[in-house]
């Protein structure tokens, strides 16, 4: 309902206008439902694969944000550390990464994101501390494709495994 009230003072018509559905309706994003978890996720693989990265790190924070409960909500945030990866915003993705392993220890992603954090924190001149979550990939996770590129890395940066 839109109330109006028309003052009129030394001449002048000030019309002040007042509702408080209007003003409700400007918060219009806390009313409009959520996308679905699965339309969130699937468009923000999408964005990544496509390099819309800003967009994808939307969709993965919605995502969080929405169904931080789910079975995709590591990956969901996974994906975030692999956009500041990208991005070249090392401290950002060490910061994803580690958000990922404490609140989703058993995740799928969790070789994978010992070792990226690894690799960023190189990148951030953290070497020493880089190496230690290097050579930690290589001693828990023998045998898999993090593993070897651990083990790699380290050689290639004359680090004894």
């Amino acid at each position: 309902m839109l109330l109006c009230r028309l003052f009129v003072a030394s001449g002048l018509a000030w019309a002040l206008l007042f509702s408080s559905s209007f003003v409700e309706s400007q918060d219009f994003k806390s009313q409009t439902p959520a996308p679905s978890a699965e339309t969130l996720y699937s468009n923000g693989e999408r964005d990544i694969t496509a390099g819309k990265y800003d967009l994808a790190r939307q969709e993965f924070q919605d995502y969080l944000k929405y169904y931080g409960d789910t079975e995709l909500a590591s990956n969901a945030r996974f994906y975030l550390g692999e956009i500041a990866y990208l991005q070249k915003n090392y401290q950002n993705a060490v910061n994803q990464y580690s958000l990922m392993l404490t609140d989703y220890p058993k995740s799928s992603r969790l070789i994978a994101a010992h070792y990226k954090k690894g690799l960023a924190l190189i990148e951030l001149g953290q070497r020493t501390t880089g190496i230690r979550e290097l050579r930690d990939v290589v001693r828990r996770f023998p045998g898999t494709d993090e593993e070897r590129h651990a083990r790699a890395k380290l050689i290639e940066m004359g680090i004894i495994p």
